[in-house]
């Protein structure tokens, strides 16, 4: 087993960490890929996480250069003849 689930354990002695929002747009679109209109604990836990390593940039960095409109690249023909073709 690997840990105790964050609502089982005890509150943290440190101050909590403030969300900038960047974190809070992290946490917003990782519970909508869940299929939630909100974040939950875990959501914001882990946008917490990634925002004390600066981990939300490079996430942000990553997701727009994927999500770039690609230029169009000349296609090869389909070959007609013997093997691939379907009947």
């Amino acid at each position: 087993m690997a840990s105790r689930a964050p609502w089982k354990r005890p509150n943290p002695k440190k101050r909590p960490t403030k969300l900038t929002a960047a974190a809070k747009r992290s946490a917003r679109a990782r519970a909508r890929r869940a299929g939630r209109t909100y974040p939950n604990l875990v959501d914001n836990m882990n946008a917490a996480k990634q925002q004390n390593r600066g981990g939300a940039a490079k996430a942000r960095k990553r997701t727009t250069k994927s999500t770039r409109k690609r230029t169009a690249t000349p296609r090869r023909k389909r070959s007609t003849t013997g093997a691939g073709k379907r009947s």
